[in-house]
């Protein structure tokens, strides 16, 4: 990403880039999906609508998404250090989907409690806990979606309040202002959109066309002082390159 697509993230909040991913390279991304073995979806296995720490339970999907293309956007944005703390698949089919509510990310996913007392709201999930966050962590976390297929209004974009995350941590969405006003975020098949956690943002349910994503949220400098419950340095993912 240029300077001036930087820019524009740090002030809208997001920013969208032209497709990285082919239709072959999706294919290969999208044939591990609905082919995989395990039971944790949101409905059926076998019916995967949605499965959390998803490079974790396919991990044969790092060398199909960390493409040369992609790497260097990531790296264009977070430097040379990071840390990938969190991935997960989103599918919205026709038939079976959901709306989701204005709302900003503000929770990460710990192993442990063995953090400050700024972190809030313990919520257990599986093997590991969902808690909210403090402010100058979620500052330096960094969220791209990747879309395997082309994204509209009619099948469950994101929309965004623009520059809403510039409040940082607030109980509702800041009042409309020229930097802060509602967009619907269209996004090619393989095009990626990069968001910052803070930034209110809510989806449709899909009225037809498939709308399948993969959610990667990554932490701008190395992040062993933490105890993650999903983590990749910015080191092994080079290495799949």
């Amino acid at each position: 990403m240029d300077n001036a697509g930087l820019k524009k993230l740090e002030i809208q909040g997001y920013y969208v880039v032209s497709p990285l991913f082919n239709s072959e390279e999706r294919k290969l991304i999208t044939d591990i999906l609905d082919n995989n073995d395990t039971e944790e979806t949101t409905h059926t296995p076998k019916v995967v609508h949605g499965m959390r720490r998803v490079l974790c339970r396919l991990p044969e999907l790092k060398k199909h998404l960390f493409t040369r293309s992609f790497s260097a956007l990531t790296e264009s944005i977070l430097g040379k250090d990071y840390t990938l703390i969190k991935s997960i698949y989103f599918d919205k089919p026709p038939g079976a989907n959901w709306a989701v509510p204005y709302h900003q990310d503000i929770s990460v996913a710990l192993i442990n409690k063995n953090v400050s007392d700024d972190y809030h709201n313990w919520l257990r999930k599986e093997d590991y806990w969902s808690v909210n966050a403090p402010e100058s962590l979620l500052n330096r976390i960094y969220t791209f979606r990747i879309h395997l297929d082309e994204t509209d209004e009619t099948n469950g974009a994101l929309k965004v309040m623009s520059g809403s995350h510039l409040s940082g941590i607030t109980r509702t969405i800041p009042n409309q202002s020229p930097t802060s006003s509602e967009e619907v975020v269209v996004v090619e098949a393989g095009g990626v959109m990069v968001m910052r956690p803070l930034l209110w943002h809510a989806s449709s349910k899909s009225n037809g066309k498939r709308r399948r994503v993969i959610h990667l949220e990554f932490y701008k400098q190395p992040g062993e002082d933490l105890p993650w419950a999903e983590y990749v340095s910015s080191d092994e993912l080079k290495r799949i390159k």
